[in-house]
């Protein structure tokens, strides 16, 4: 993973998609990613004075990636809420393929405290999007584990919890945050 000084006077290379790079820019540092689903810019570290690079501006498309699928979540809900009722935690993604977004089901061992799976096989050219897991009914939250499985690779990762059937519908709670090699953006 480079990282790029930011060009003062003349324009940034574009980055390739599948790649990930950090960013000196005048103001701080960034982290850049582009995927086939999204592309992210994000400020890491503010610098306390101007630095001699140039200027960048903050990207987020990761974020348009849950808004655009929130027939896929409200579908994914109703799968966790099942396993809740049954005091078990549940899991599953959100691939990218070549025909838009689509939810991946995965065969799963879980219990009250965690979930275990193996991950099926991707269709050709598709990647992981949206990691999704749910706690049941405890909070939802990013637990060590968690951290360990998203040391690597790019994607979004949600956490639901705090299940509860409410005027007729299911809910939880949710924790979100952005995963770019190793580096977690919360999601607010």
């Amino acid at each position: 993973m480079p990282t790029v000084m930011v060009p003062a006077y003349e324009n940034l290379a574009e980055i390739k998609t599948g790649a990930t790079r950090f960013l000196m820019a005048r103001n701080g540092l960034y982290i850049e990613a582009k995927t086939s689903w999204g592309h992210l810019l994000k400020n890491l570290w503010q610098s306390p004075r101007p630095l001699p690079y140039g200027n960048v501006e903050e990207v987020d498309t990761f974020r348009d990636v849950l808004l655009k699928n929130r027939m896929i979540l409200e579908d994914i809900t109703g799968m966790a809420a099942e396993y809740a009722r049954e005091g078990r935690e549940w899991a599953g993604f959100i691939a990218h393929t070549d025909c838009g977004f689509q939810y991946v089901q995965v065969v799963l061992d879980s219990t009250a405290a965690q979930v275990k799976y193996k991950m099926p096989k991707l269709p050709e050219g598709a990647t992981i999007a949206v990691d999704i897991h749910s706690h049941g009914k405890t909070p939802p939250f990013f637990s060590d584990t968690d951290n360990k499985d998203d040391a690597g690779g790019v994607k979004i990762a949600v956490v639901l919890g705090n299940y509860r059937h409410e005027n007729g519908h299911d809910a939880f709670d949710a924790e979100a945050r952005y995963c770019v090699e190793g580096i977690h953006i919360d999601v607010r």
